[in-house]
């Protein structure tokens, strides 16, 4: 198998009724079956992961095996400062393989790739979020494992990126609501006003910007959350 399929099953019309109301909408069964199997097995068997997380403000990537490799005193004050700088701060820990052009990807994720760029992709995310000016999709695969997390940000736009919505295409199998990792939303007073769940082949999507984050993995999460996961952006700007 070499291309990814959106199912055919979808009323665009209902789902653009609840996006409007919101901004936000959950979407099951997103992909042809044989297709999100497909993708799965590739993100389980032949992905090659990251460490990922922020360093004084950017995002940093160490190869898993480098992270492994680190001396046991310089890989805990590295914890140690993701983990202080995440109190205060935004921060992330997760693991992650960024889909960019010209990278060596596996059959499975290039063709993801070439699918949330595709036509039919973009013209369903259109009819379902009425941001008519998309243009492309970036990507990257990630991975939660037990201690992850992304804190609470809003995804706004830096000058030039176009950001229109945020997408989280789920890939996990299993998982249970107790085991963390789900995407919460904020309201103004600081509750949580929603929050998704990890559901295989289920796709999120978010007008940008809205105030989330991804809640921490628990200790005793018997699987790892996988997902595809970027932004539906109109046309860059230099």
């Amino acid at each position: 198998m070499t291309a990814i399929q959106l199912s055919a099953h979808h009323d665009r019309k209902l789902l653009a009724e609840v996006f409007r109301r919101s901004g936000r909408i959950h979407i099951p069964d997103l992909l042809e079956p044989e297709s999100a199997e497909y993708l799965f097995r590739t993100l389980r068997d032949e992905t090659e992961w990251s460490v990922l997380f922020a360093n004084e403000g950017k995002g940093d990537a160490i190869s898993i095996a480098a992270w492994r490799e680190l001396p046991d005193q310089e890989r805990q004050s590295l914890m140690n400062y993701i983990l202080a700088s995440g109190a205060h701060g935004f921060q992330f820990f997760y693991h992650g393989c960024f889909l960019h052009e010209g990278v060596a990807l596996p059959p499975a994720l290039q063709a993801a790739k070439e699918f949330l760029n595709s036509a039919p992709f973009l013209k369903f995310a259109k009819a379902v979020t009425g941001a008519n000016d998309l243009h492309e999709a970036d990507a990257q695969a990630t991975l939660y494992r037990p201690g992850h997390f992304l804190n609470e940000h809003d995804d706004s736009n830096m000058p030039g990126e176009q950001r229109r919505i945020a997408y989280v295409l789920n890939m996990t199998p299993l998982w249970r609501p107790d085991w963390g990792g789900s995407l919460q939303f904020i309201a103004d007073d600081g509750h949580i006003i929603e929050g998704y769940t990890p559901v295989f082949n289920a796709i999120n999507l978010f007008r940008v910007p809205q105030r989330h984050f991804v809640s921490a993995v628990a200790p005793h999460a018997g699987a790892g959350r996988y997902s595809i996961t970027g932004w539906l952006r109109a046309k860059r700007r230099p």
